[in-house]
């Protein structure tokens, strides 16, 4: 998880994002978390069961 710190204005943010900035900016990775497992260990049953 991420958070961002409340110290820059929308204005500045939007300022700080020039097209060049923009063209060079790559995606970040996306981490999604792992399905708890159930007392036997399968998580599929788990997510089979709701």
């Amino acid at each position: 998880m991420s958070h961002s710190s409340a110290s820059q204005t929308p204005e500045e943010i939007l300022a700080y994002w020039t097209p060049e900035r923009m063209a060079e900016a790559k995606p970040r990775e996306v981490r999604l978390a792992e399905p708890a497992a159930s007392p036997d260990g399968d998580a599929d049953a788990d997510a089979a069961e709701n």
